[in-house]
């Protein structure tokens, strides 16, 4: 009997032991990562724009955000590079329902420095604009910039280099003709074409061959500037060719009863209301 408690006895601190080793080896085993969202962490990497004028650069640090819409993914991204420089950029890629071809754009450069820290807990500042200087935090590897969040992402994922669409002006740049309730026929029409840094605008005047004038203006922004192109309807009037033709003569334009004027048509060129309007092939209308 009193061998038979000996090795229980015996047996119970044989299991305490293995117990107190199994929670020391949990406790010294790294945790399990929680799940998170690797999906959108995969779109911050893959589908971050990384510049092709940026290409011999040596990155240093870079962060990216990834955010997804009905119509549209975005990722904006941070690139520090080592010479001191920087570049803040952001690409778009548009559902099919929306149309819209993606862009690519850089939205900030200039230069940085680290005031305390570094790339995962720190205070940088960025210099995006002649004498300013922009505080930019850095906490557990996420930067805060312009009321967006980065995350630091590994230098070995930098996105292959691909060109800027900055300058590409969304939409198919053209006149805009509205679709009216009349069965309508051109006898010519004119454009005015105004091109910007990051806008087109495009006044055309419709003239029919029962002397309706329609009179319309479209406007057309770079991928940078981000806009959606704009189509208006300004006048519906009426138009007299008191001269000549539509080639070579003048008319009267009767935008609104208050609003006439005489126009001048010089081997195609009407200059009408301070503008210059050019006479356009019909077939292309």
């Amino acid at each position: 009997m009193l061998m038979k408690t000996t090795c229980i006895k015996s047996l119970f601190a044989v299991v305490s032991m293995l117990a107190l080793i199994c929670v020391s080896c949990d406790k010294d085993s790294p945790e399990v990562a929680q799940p998170g969202n690797n999906a959108d962490d995969q779109s911050a990497v893959t589908g971050a724009f990384f510049p092709d004028s940026c290409v011999d650069k040596t990155v240093a640090a870079w962060y990216s955000a990834y955010t997804e819409e009905d119509y549209k993914k975005k990722v904006e991204a941070v690139f520090l590079f080592s010479d001191s420089t920087l570049a803040v950029t952001k690409s778009k890629v548009y559902s099919e329902e929306d149309g819209r071809d993606s862009s690519r754009v850089v939205m900030y450069a200039g230069t940085w420095q680290i005031v305390q820290g570094d790339y995962d807990n720190g205070i940088l500042a960025f210099h995006i604009t002649p004498g300013s200087t922009i505080q930019v935090n850095i906490v557990d590897g996420k930067l805060s910039f312009m009321e967006q969040t980065y995350a630091r992402r590994d230098n070995y994922k930098v996105p292959d280099a691909s060109k800027s669409t900055e300058n590409e002006f969304i939409g198919t740049v053209q006149p805009y003709l509205p679709s009216l309730n009349l069965e309508i026929e051109y006898a010519a029409w004119y454009t005015s074409t105004v091109q910007e840094t990051n806008r087109i605008k495009i006044d055309a005047m419709l003239l029919s061959t029962d002397s309706l004038l329609v009179y319309t203006r479209s406007k057309f922004y770079t991928q940078k500037d981000g806009r959606k192109p704009s189509n208006e309807l300004l006048y519906i009037g009426t138009y007299k060719i008191t001269e000549g033709d539509y080639t070579n003569g003048k008319a009267f334009i009767q935008l609104t009863k208050l609003q006439s004027y005489d126009a001048v048509i010089t081997d195609g060129r009407m200059e009408v209301m301070d503008m210059v309007f050019t006479k356009q092939d019909n077939a292309a209308l």
